[in-house]
C-alpha cells in the first residue's frame, strides 16, 4: 500500500554468480561445459522495516551510480 511518509532507503549491491550451459547437443560433449558469469544486484532496503522496496539487476560492468536513479524510481 503506497504511503506518503518518507523512508530511509539504504542502498547496496552484491555480486551474484550465475551458471549456465552452452552447446546442449550432448551432455557428455566438450561443448556442454559449464559457463560462469557474474551479475550485480542493487537493492534498496527500508531501514526501519528491513523490507526490500526496490531492486535492479545488471551486468557486473555497470557502476552503482549508474543505477541509483533507477532504484529511486522504483520507490
Amino acid at each position: 500500500m503506497p504511503t506518503r511518509e518518507g523512508i530511509h532507503l539504504v542502498v547496496d549491491s552484491t555480486g551474484v554468480k550465475v551458471y549456465g550451459r552452452w552447446g546442449m547437443e550432448n551432455q557428455n560433449s566438450w561443448l556442454s561445459r559449464k559457463r560462469r558469469t557474474w551479475r550485480k544486484l542493487d537493492l534498496g532496503v527500508n531501514e526501519a522495516t528491513g523490507e526490500i522496496v526496490t531492486a535492479v539487476a545488471t551486468t557486473n560492468d555497470v557502476s552503482d551510480d549508474q543505477v541509483f536513479s533507477d532504484l529511486l524510481d522504483g520507490v
